[in-house]
């Protein structure tokens, strides 16, 4: 069946893609620190399995991921034993995490500015119109 493979540091995963999924692949720098995840979300379950997670990235590291066929999907990795599902964010949580997705917003407007692909100040009014 078609899938992915993903290689990195001599480990290697397998994800099939045999029923509707988001497969992704996340490179983020956090806090200085370079992190990877793969993971997916198995859309008729709601199911989000991750296959592989990579702390620390560092220049040179090579992430080899393919369209291929697959025979299954590699086993995913069993959650944290704190992890508990769909456990609701608390209120200092969802602070911070607005407060990230607003600074990064800020951060992306500057550089798309000074590329001169957009121009005046992009507002929520503006953002709710566009829907």
């Amino acid at each position: 069946m078609k899938g992915f493979e993903v290689r990195f540091r001599g480990e290697t995963v397998r994800v099939a893609v045999n029923e509707p999924i988001v497969f992704s692949a996340i490179v983020q720098k956090i806090r200085g620190k370079i992190d990877m995840n793969v993971g997916g979300w198995l859309m008729d379950s709601d199911t989000r399995p991750v296959w592989m997670v990579a702390d620390d990235l560092k220049e040179g590291d090579e992430i080899i991921i393919e369209r291929k066929e697959v025979g299954e999907s590699s086993t995913p990795l069993p959650p944290p034993p704190d992890y508990v599902p769909n456990r609701p964010f608390t209120p200092e949580e969802e602070q911070e995490m607005w407060q990230y997705q607003l600074q990064y917003f800020r951060e992306l407007e500057k550089v798309l500015k000074k590329e001169g692909l957009i121009s005046g100040v992009v507002t929520e009014h503006h953002i709710i119109q566009q829907r």
